[in-house]
């Protein structure tokens, strides 16, 4: 099973330079990966051969790194070949290390780009497997497909650039090395370069469907880190609170248990299936608020999970922002607003929080009881097929998630043993229905037909539509069991009818509605949109009701605070449902999509990146956002745009300016 791949070479040559620079090239790409020793499960050591050394090279490896690498390790070789030549000819021992220590050098820069802007290849638990070979096809086409869109010119030169380096690799390794095998003939590098040239055509004209959705691929992810934003004077443009101003949470007298449900993956219309996969939630819809259009702030989990606690919106920095120990961006969680009026507090959660990070802001000093995967004695999961975490959690020697039934069984018996069973907080996170739904071997099926299925997250193949889905859902029938049996629990004890119960999911789930599969990517409704409702406690003046206006996550998070009639933090950003609607509601994302989104009900814009592709959705008349009305409505787009950068420009101001952040709290917007 391959866990990390290490690219070693061996020189025919001196071998102390040969040991020295093979130990500086182990050691970045040991680095690069974050592993060790123990961790180490395959090396691939390419032997590159002189004339004289040699008779041929290994067609076998060649071609293995062709298919994973597909441009880099190519064009690399073919350097190396032509360096190669100039090294035998020259009579200057100096001049030959050089050149060498310049070809090693060159060798680490394009590893580590291999492995920064292919990652999804290299986190895989399979070596050549038939998805990664695919997806490697397909990212030759998206990327020439944005080319041709974006940058005609540079597509053109890139073609020119193409049959100059083929024609240099023949008459290099021709010359470098003994003509044995017809793999390295003129008529071989010919066909290989029309093969490309007619794969290329076929692609796009492809691409060009109605029913093909456009990704950008590998040129996403390259670029995924970059973007562009006006600095504006935050303080004198926004009237943002000085952090001299607290909010004084002593004197209030609230006897009302809080327990609050997150699910992996809940997309909003799971309560409209027939037959429910969730029947017992679905039942408690007339006696709760239900959000009917509540929108996660990202469609993956370490910018969802961490900003619904802290109600704050995720975009933070021109980056991909870490959750980092003791970041001057935390605010307040509300875990510390319930620990200031006295709440015996618990974030009790089946995933492993270490995943980007998130630990650090949500083991924060209001939880009193903290618990995650790591901490449990018990039995745990790691999902083969989810291939980011699996190979995370493995280099970090850790292990993955617990089975939401025994998080359940622990969040009982913390409540068994409060002394006050009338002030608590508990938040959880449930994970068995994270792709690829984990289902106990005494799990319910009812959603047939299902079978086991292979698949990479994000990438599985569209021809197990049928059995993933059901499979999806199978996850849920059964999490709905567990939480109607926590709930029965919950009535033993004597808390339902005065309790606050929310269940939410963190972000929904894709397939292939839009071309894509499960989630992180782009923010279409299935995404984005979550099932959300609030049962409030038996005296509260609020009543069961459906809010049908779009509200954001970090809105549910205030509405608790409003519920109760306790003021909210001036570090969150959320806008409580039960008093104001919103009116722009923000989304964000920067994982294996960068994109932009707003919504001003009926209409939705999503801005992807590079390029800037535009898709414009009137949510009310076309809910399953398959009509692109970007083109006919100019006008909104432009209002939409303008809106959502001004929202952008703020956020990326006060947080990337210490004299603000350290001084005032966010700024607030409608």
């Amino acid at each position: 099973m391959l866990n990390t791949v290490v690219l070693k070479i061996n020189w025919q040559g001196n071998a102390v330079i040969a040991f020295i620079l093979s130990a500086i090239e182990t050691g970045v790409l040991f680095k690069v990966f974050n592993c060790n020793r123990e961790n180490l499960r395959v090396f691939i050591t390419l032997n590159f051969r002189h004339l004289e050394k040699s008779r041929s090279l290994d067609v076998t490896e060649l071609l293995s790194l062709f298919l994973q690498g597909t441009v880099i390790w190519f064009c690399i070789l073919v350097f190396y070949n032509f360096v190669a030549l100039i090294v035998d000819r020259s009579e200057h021992a100096l001049f030959k290390r050089v050149l060498k220590i310049c070809i090693w050098t060159c060798f680490g820069i394009a590893g580590w780009l291999q492995i920064t802007n292919l990652y999804y290849m290299w986190y895989n638990e399979k070596f050549l497997n038939r998805e990664l070979v695919i997806f490697g096809f397909q990212q030759l086409g998206y990327l020439s497909w944005h080319l041709k869109r974006f940058s005609p010119s540079l597509l053109l030169i890139i073609i020119v650039t193409v049959f100059g380096v083929l024609s240099i690799t023949q008459w290099g390794l021709l010359k470098t090395f003994r003509r044995t095998n017809c793999f390295f003939s003129p008529k071989m590098f010919k066909l290989l370069g029309v093969a490309v040239i007619v794969y290329i055509v076929v692609f796009n004209v492809w691409l060009k469907q109605p029913w093909q959705y456009q990704k950008n691929g590998i040129i996403t992810m390259a670029s995924s880190s970059l973007t562009k934003y006006k600095i504006i004077d935050v303080v004198g443009d926004y009237s943002l609170i000085p952090k001299q101003r607290k909010i004084n949470y002593k004197g209030h007298s609230i006897e009302v248990p809080i327990i609050v449900i997150c699910i992996e993956s809940m997309r909003h219309d799971l309560a409209k299936y027939e037959p429910s996969p969730v029947p017992f939630l679905a039942s408690l819809i007339p006696q709760s608020i239900f959000f009917e259009r509540a929108y996660a702030v990202s469609s993956h989990s370490i910018y969802a999970d961490v900003n619904f606690w802290h109600s704050q919106f995720p975009l933070r920095s021109p980056k991909f922002y870490r959750f980092k120990h003791n970041s001057p961006h935390r605010g307040k969680s509300v875990f510390e607003v319930f620990k200031a009026l006295e709440y015996q507090t618990a974030y009790i959660t089946s995933q492993n929080e270490t995943w980007g990070g998130m630990i650090n802001w949500m083991k924060n000093p209001g939880v009193d009881f903290f618990y995650h995967a790591p901490d449990h004695q018990g039995k745990t999961y790691l999902d083969e097929k989810d291939d980011g975490f699996a190979v995370f959690a493995k280099k970090i020697q850790t292990i993955g998630s617990i089975p939401d039934t025994e998080t359940l069984g622990v969040a009982r018996q913390w409540i068994a043993n409060l002394r006050d069973k009338k002030q608590f907080f508990l938040g959880m996170n449930l994970q068995n229905t994270h792709y690829s739904y984990y289902l106990s071997e005494e799990a319910e099926m009812p959603f047939q037909p299902m079978k086991e299925f292979e698949g990479m997250f994000g990438a599985w193949p569209r021809k197990n539509l049928e059995i993933v889905r059901n499979r999806y859902l199978n996850a849920f029938y059964n999490v709905d069991k567990l939480i109607e049996n926590f709930v029965l629990f919950l009535k033993e004890e004597r808390i339902w009818d005065d309790c606050l119960f929310m269940v939410v999911g963190d972000n929904g789930e894709a397939f292939y509605e839009h071309g894509y599969p499960n989630h992180a990517g782009p923010m279409h409704d299935e995404v984005a949109r979550t099932f959300a409702l609030i049962k409030p406690p038996r005296k509260s003046n609020i009543k069961p009701a459906t809010i049908s206006f779009p509200v954001s996550h970090i809105d549910l998070t205030s509405g608790i605070l409003d519920m109760l009639n306790i003021s909210q933090p001036y570090s969150f950003q959320g806008i409580s449902p039960f008093s104001k609607a919103r009116k722009y509601v923000y989304l964000y994302c920067d994982a294996m999509k960068r994109q932009d989104g707003i919504i001003r009900w009926p209409w939705k814009l999503l801005r992807s990146y590079p390029g800037e592709e535009l898709e414009l959705y009137n949510l009310d008349t076309d809910p399953l956002e398959k009509i692109n009305h970007a083109l006919e409505n100019k006008d909104i787009v432009s209002e939409l745009i303008k809106r959502f950068d001004k929202w952008k420009n703020a956020q990326l101001s006060y947080y990337t300016q210490p004299e603000v952040y350290s001084s005032y709290y966010p700024p607030q917007f409608e």
